[in-house]
């Protein structure tokens, strides 16, 4: 490359090539960014792929199949898991109330009226709070999800 000077920076690439600036048209750059959503690209890009690698469009379906039913496995696990976990509740939240009250009518029975009453409604007003808190909770997650 010759050695320039500063001035005839701006003009290195064509007097690299013998051209004066009266001999090139103005120079536009234009960039395109394709972008796609989803597992899957669009047919041409699939196309694409295929005609550079052989067997390419088939192995992106097959992976984005695969993905799909790893996706659906893990929802159902989830879902069972969530299904496990709330009935152990349930039962360890029966027992322990039956436990109570069981042991409220025991005192009662014994003579301790006042403290079997007592332990009765404590285990009665719990179980209402909970009955309460949970249906709120139920209703805030369903109007959450239909305005999403």
């Amino acid at each position: 490359m010759p050695n320039l000077c500063a001035d005839d920076e701006a003009d290195s690439g064509q007097a690299e090539f013998g051209l004066s600036s009266a001999d090139t048209p103005d120079l536009q750059i234009q960039e395109t960014t394709i972008a796609w959503q989803g597992p899957l690209p669009p047919p041409g890009a699939l196309q694409a792929y295929d005609d550079v690698i052989p067997g390419a469009a088939d192995r992106i379906l097959k992976m984005a199949e695969d993905q799909a039913a790893h996706r659906i496995q893990m929802d159902r696990l989830a879902v069972h898991s969530e299904i496990r976990s709330s009935l152990w509740g349930v039962t360890a939240g029966f027992l322990l109330s039956a436990g109570v009250i069981g042991g409220g009518i025991y005192l009662i029975a014994t003579g301790h009226d006042w403290a079997g009453s007592m332990l009765i409604g404590f285990d009665l007003a719990t179980l209402a709070g909970i009955f309460v808190y949970g249906t709120r909770s139920r209703l805030a997650e369903r109007n959450r999800k239909s305005n999403q």
